[in-house]
Formats: C-alpha cells, structure tokens, sequence
C-alpha cells in the first residue's frame, strides 16, 4: 500500500478512515474531509484508488512556464 502524502492545505499529517463502505482521508489538523474514491468491488482496489487519487497533485511532473 502506498504511503499518504501530507495535507495539501495545510501540511499536515493526512489518516486514511474508513466508511461504511468507503474510504475517505481526513487531516485532523485543518479537519479537511475527502472521499477520492467510488467503492470498488474488490475493498483493496478501493483503498489503493482512495490514496492514489489523494496523493495525486495538481501539478504532479508539470512545471509552469509564465
């Protein structure tokens, strides 16, 4: 499983929690709540996606050129 990366808020320490039939990740330092993933069939795969999207940044390999 891959690590969590920090809150792109505020830095803090991100926790991966688990819903009734999801998973969402919560910052309890800026108490920022996201579900990043739809429930999967297999609850691996929804873990996996649920960290995948949350590490995903918005400039993740692209740098600005202006």
């Amino acid at each position: 499983m891959e690590e969590l990366r920090c809150c792109p808020f505020c830095g803090g320490d991100a926790e991966l929690a688990r819903g009734e039939d999801d998973f969402y990740i919560f910052c309890p330092t800026c108490k920022m709540c996201a579900k990043t993933a739809d429930r999967y069939d297999n609850i691996t795969d929804t873990c996996d996606k649920t960290i995948e999207t949350w590490n995903r940044r918005s400039d993740d390999g692209h740098k600005r050129t202006d």
